[in-house]
């Protein structure tokens, strides 16, 4: 269902140094500490300047990078096997980097369980136009299939590209330019669908800016050019990791004895000796005045709400009609809280960094995820958080035409 092929990827020199996290979870304080380095792919993914000015100025440190040769430019079509391990062995990922085209994009072979917002996607469609080139990684996921499991085995007997520790993980990657491989990992790929795990702005930006180049030439385009595709990473949903996106409210609009009556009235509401962490789906738990609680939803709502995850039960129950939070984006009274957090570091939000309440929830999994794709719905925003992130910068796709 999928049409994949290899590129003549840039690829850096020193990936250790020139690597980082993607461009959406680098906070301001590791901004700044990452453009200390004057070779890292921050400069690009998150370049100064103002409005349209930093899109001239990440093209600028894009090709002075080229320039210096820290960059350099792969002679053939090739796709790469990445592979992650963390360095206490307890969470693995590996998964392919190739193109994949707008077209599956478009007519749903790619298949998106979030909806992009319109600020962010411009920032990106506006850098892929300057700097004509897929900076990260589309993080898309499949049903497992022998024959793709035995090409992985295959390309894993050569010796690695690159191997390299950097924020708690060894990265690997391989590169394979047989035909006889790429060949075969295209037929095979003629019968997968693709789920976008992470980067939907990443790959909504790369079509919009496919789409564009299209109308530019008024339909005269053959179909192979760059610009109808854009970079992936897919991998086996066996490894795939999705946890929690947790909510912090900085102040409440009520007091806590308020609160938590109101809540009372749709929650059953236990109170608990221990700290908590939801063990599955339906509960959900809140650290208070120094206790957790664990709510479950009362039996005379839960037949209206069974289709529902818990991050719209809680948005449903919770924040709309007690903290009156009708959009969760747009309020600035929310922290959300994602990925691997210790029930210790949910606390020092209320404990040490003055906020009122923390909302822990249980994460969903990879079936829901394809259910909601399926049915071409969205998830509700702010439900999954995949982890570990992938590096940003380690291969690049160039945009030449």
């Amino acid at each position: 269902m999928v049409k994949i092929k290899g590129f003549k990827a840039y690829r850096p020199i020193n990936p250790e140094e020139f690597t980082t996290l993607p461009y959406d979870v680098i906070d301001k304080k590791m901004e700044e500490e990452l453009k200390k380095n004057p070779n890292s792919i921050v400069h690009v993914i998150l370049p100064n300047g103002n409005e349209l000015e930093k899109y001239k100025n990440a093209k600028k440190v894009l090709n002075d990078f080229i320039q210096k040769k820290l960059l350099y430019q792969e002679q053939q079509d090739c796709i790469f096997l990445y592979r992650k391990e963390s360095l206490n062995n307890d969470l693995i990922q590996e998964g392919f980097i190739f193109l994949v085209s707008i077209d599956d994009y478009i007519t749903g072979n790619i298949k998106k369980h979030e909806d992009t917002r319109e600020k962010p996607l411009i920032d990106r469609l506006n850098l892929i136009k300057e700097i004509k080139m897929n900076t990260g990684l589309v993080w898309t996921v499949y049903e497992p299939k022998k024959q793709v499991s035995k090409l992985i085995l295959e390309i894993k007997q050569q010796a690695p590209e690159v191997s390299f520790e950097k924020y708690n993980y060894r990265h690997i990657l391989w590169k394979s330019n047989d035909t006889n491989l790429i060949n075969q990992l295209q037929h095979y790929f003629k019968s997968i669908k693709l789920y976008i795990a992470d980067g939907h702005h990443r790959a909504a930006s790369a079509v919009e800016y496919g789409r564009l180049r299209r109308n530019e030439l008024n339909g005269k385009f053959t179909g192979n050019e760059d610009f109808n595709y854009f970079m992936v990473y897919a991998q086996n949903e066996i490894f795939a990791h999705i946890f929690p996106y947790n909510r912090v409210i900085k102040k409440l609009p009520l007091n806590k004895n308020e609160f938590i009556s109101k809540v009372g009235e749709f929650f059953n509401i236990e109170q608990l000796e221990d700290k908590f962490i939801p063990q599955k789906k339906g509960e959900i738990g809140i650290y208070l005045d120094s206790k957790w609680y664990c709510l479950t939803l009362k039996t005379k709502y839960k037949n209206e709400s069974k289709n529902l995850f818990d991050s719209e039960i809680l948005q449903k129950y919770i924040f709309e009609p007690i903290l009156k939070i009708e959009d969760i984006r747009k309020s600035e009274n929310i922290i959300f809280v994602g990925g691997i957090v210790s029930v210790n570091e949910m606390e020092k939000y209320i404990d040490e960094l003055g906020n009122d309440i923390f909302f822990s929830l249980h994460p969903v999994n990879i079936s829901d995820i394809k259910r909601i794709c399926n049915l071409n719905r969205t998830m509700p925003p702010k439900t999954t958080w995949f982890e570990p992130k992938l590096l940003t910068g380690l291969v690049l796709n160039p945009i030449l035409d």
